[in-house]
């Protein structure tokens, strides 16, 4: 059985949402106030280059599994039905039962009974609150956060001097490709990551007046 990572350690992700498709509205909502807010979310359409070659069945287990804070379950009646939801739940479920505390945060559009879900877990109950307020809460459950390995929520300023037609571009790809540069940067020696810092500095031009790098 695989090894979950200890409350104390850092993440990759603040927070990762299992949903079904028929909500995707709501919970793409949710997802970008998350991302403006500065919370580390896994969120399939910000992943779409992440995710394009790989095992999904054995990476999407990884995330539901070690990758993440908090998982937040989207409950529903479509939820119930799906393959790849039940995936998600399950992985998420060996989490919580590894670690003995609260990693699973039900939030119900309505109230369909999810295996392993007891009906004694607080939830919050979607079909009351927006969208932006739920995303005010999932912050106020992170609490203060120290970011060992901060993703900023807009990575993009990084490329925007250098992509021509820039305005053109699909935010979501242009995202993923500034998601992955700082991916790299992190795994280069301290003397490569200054060197790396000392080329933006030296060639990225402001993007807003009165700003600096």
């Amino acid at each position: 059985m695989r090894k979950a990572r200890a409350a104390t350690e850092d993440h990759k992700y603040d927070v990762c949402l299992s949903f079904a498709g028929e909500d995707r509205v709501y919970v793409e909502r949710v997802a970008d106030r998350l991302r403006q807010a500065g919370v580390r979310v896994f969120y399939d359409r910000y992943e779409q280059v992440e995710l394009w070659g790989k095992d999904l069945y054995a990476h999407l287990s990884d995330i539901y599994t070690t990758a993440a804070r908090y998982c937040v379950l989207f409950v529903s009646r479509h939820y119930a039905r799906k393959v790849w939801t039940n995936h998600e739940r399950m992985a998420a479920q060996e989490r919580a039962i590894q670690e003995n505390r609260e990693y699973i945060l039900p939030a119900r559009f309505d109230t369909t009974a999810i295996p392993g879900i007891r009906s004694t877990v607080g939830y919050i109950d979607l079909r009351k609150i927006k969208a932006s307020q739920f995303a005010k809460m999932v912050v106020a459950k992170l609490g203060n956060r120290q970011f060992l390995n901060y993703l900023p929520p807009m990575p993009d300023l990084l490329v925007r001097s250098y992509v021509q037609d820039y305005g053109k571009a699909d935010p979501v790809l242009v995202y993923e490709l500034a998601s992955h540069f700082l991916e790299a940067l992190r795994r280069t020696t301290p003397q490569n990551g200054r060197l790396s810092f000392n080329f933006f500095a030296t060639r990225v031009q402001p993007t807003c007046p009165g700003t600096s790098i």
